[in-house]
């Protein structure tokens, strides 16, 4: 189980792989050891998981025999907003003091005016 996992989760965070044929995958999985139908099926990731976790989602609920083992997922510091995942990233460099005091007041006078509370 915990071999399946982990090539589950290599399989699914390759760029190359789709939702579709992430679901080829779990399809085959539960034909091959259909004792798993058993404990449903949850989808799990975090930080770009936002983006290819819901994709997920909407082929499994689709399936026929995907579908009606779906449980539930969870995201995990998901990205959901690339906008707002850039916007961010000022206070992440701070906040993990990556940047000084001089840099933080540059950052405030310059960067983003009346953005920054």
């Amino acid at each position: 189980n915990n071999l399946f996992l982990t090539i589950l989760k290599i399989f699914l965070k390759s760029k190359r792989i789709n939702s579709s044929k992430s679901t080829t995958l779990l399809n085959a999985w539960f034909v091959k050891f259909p004792h798993f139908q058993r404990n449903g099926l949850f989808v799990s990731g975090e930080s770009y998981a936002g983006i290819y976790v819901p994709t997920l989602i909407a082929k499994i609920v689709d399936d026929a025999v995907l579908g009606p083992m779906f449980q539930g997922a969870i995201i995990g510091n998901g990205l959901y907003s690339w906008e707002k995942n850039q916007n961010s990233l000022i206070f992440f460099v701070k906040y993990h003091g990556l940047i000084d005091i001089v840099m933080w007041d540059y950052l405030l006078d310059n960067c983003c005016p009346g953005k920054i509370d």
